[in-house]
């Protein structure tokens, strides 16, 4: 079995890490502004969005999906990330 960790070249995005979520916005005073908390899914987005356009109606509004995406910036030559039951500090 090996234990040894994988190195990721720099400027590599950890696809698997990306997490996406979806936000109601709300353009006003020039900019679009966020009106709701982000939602897991687009259909709770969808559900959001159509209660604000009713309570709001003259407000334009729209639907975002916010994409976070880890990228290797650097590797530190020499270091393993701990294994399980080492202490962390």
């Amino acid at each position: 079995m090996n234990l040894a960790p994988t190195v990721t070249p720099e400027g590599a995005e950890l696809t698997d890490r990306a997490t996406r979520h979806f936000r109601v916005e709300g353009f006003d005073a020039g900019d679009w502004m966020p009106l709701s908390l982000p939602s897991t899914t687009q259909a709770e987005a969808e559900l959001r969005l159509n209660r604000l356009r009713a309570r709001f109606p003259s407000i334009p509004m729209r639907i975002v999906a916010e994409t976070t995406v880890h990228t290797v910036i650097r590797n530190s030559s020499g270091q393993t990330p701990p294994t399980e039951g080492d202490q962390v500090t």
